[in-house]
């Protein structure tokens, strides 16, 4: 059984951070012997040539993640090319605009983006980012995601990117997103967007999250 400490993907998605920055943020993560530590793609390369020296990583318990598409529809090609060996876990922000502000959404062209990247990092693990805040119909439309994210050969569906601003229900949204998530996908579930407490954290995983993404030390 998973300790708490490996469900935290400890998260910091500042592009401006420096190389100091970079390390407190991986050695907090190592400290607090979190799952994962997720970081721009500009600020993996200094993670992993820090976590390669650590036992945790030696043995796969800590992971480099970095984001594809954040913030939204911003796809820098370089991360799933010329960066994808520096990198463990792959967090990629679903095409939104192509989804949820077109009617009908272009589900044909959304496989196949995300067809060409899972082609592309095959042996990273494979977060898909839903957006769930954005959902009008959130049962029928995670249900659609989900069955396009097993035929691409996607690994984990992640609740949101924690870009739009928090509502006053929103964690009550959040537990429901993953509750629907586990009603439809039979892979592992990332939950994210303003988890702030270690009892927030918990009650997601209770719902049904494998992973937990959170900028705060849980």
């Amino acid at each position: 059984m998973k300790e708490f400490s490996e469900y935290i993907e400890y998260t910091n998605l500042n592009h401006t951070l420096n190389a100091k920055q970079i390390k407190e943020v991986v050695q907090t993560a190592l400290d607090r012997k979190y799952g994962a530590v997720v970081l721009p793609f500009n600020c993996i390369s200094i993670a992993k040539k820090m976590c390669e020296k650590t036992t945790l990583f030696k043995e796969r318990k800590i992971r480099i993640a970095t984001v594809y598409g954040f913030p939204f529809d911003k796809y820098d090609e370089s991360i799933v090319t010329t960066l994808r060996n520096e990198y463990t876990d792959l967090d990629m922000v679903f095409p939104v605009q192509m989804y949820y502000y077109n009617n009908p959404p272009f589900l044909k062209e959304i496989k196949e983006i995300l067809v060409d990247v899972r082609k592309k990092v095959p042996t990273k693990k494979f977060k898909l980012i839903l957006e769930t805040q954005l959902m009008r119909d959130k049962e029928n439309q995670i249900k659609e995601l989900a069955a396009i994210a097993e035929y691409v050969g996607v690994d984990v569906l992640k609740t949101s990117t924690g870009m739009i601003k928090r509502k006053e229900n929103a964690f009550e949204e959040l537990v429901d997103s993953v509750k629907i998530i586990k009603k439809y996908w039979g892979g592992q579930i990332k939950a994210s967007g303003g988890i702030r407490t270690k009892e927030e954290a918990q009650q997601l995983i209770d719902a049904g999250a494998d992973f937990i993404g959170t900028s705060k030390e849980l």
